[in-house]
């Protein structure tokens, strides 16, 4: 499976993984509709004795695919949101590497005003 590649020029990290969850809530209510709303047995038994078993099947197959579908919409929301939390991670550390950075240049100079005050 290709997953999209996170970068300045595409779309928002936010907005992908917004796009990919609201995709995964609407697939859920698919299914939960889908479970609800399965076949009836009065609508099948003029077809003789498999037609409600066959119709059955073939609907749980529906929902299996659906659940397929779900199952990799949801493994690039994840990727998106590592990616994301990657990136944040990185962030921080570039920003506490700049501060220590600072630290270090402040002790450097109180240290060679020190030498050179004695």
């Amino acid at each position: 499976m290709i997953f999209p590649t996170l970068h300045m020029n595409g779309t928002s990290k936010q907005q992908l993984l917004d796009d990919y969850c609201d995709m995964g809530h609407a697939l859920n209510a698919a299914m939960e509709k889908m479970i609800e709303n399965g076949p009836n047995g009065r609508d099948y038994y003029p077809q003789g004795d498999q037609a409600f078993a066959q119709a059955r099947k073939e609907h749980m197959d529906r929902i299996a695919k659906i659940h397929a579908v779900k199952a990799e919409i949801d493994q690039i929301a994840e990727h998106i949101a590592d990616a994301f939390e990657a990136e944040q991670q990185s962030e921080r550390a570039v920003g506490h590497a700049q501060m220590l950075g600072v630290i270090d240049s402040v002790i450097a100079t109180l240290q060679s005003g020190q030498m050179g005050n004695a």
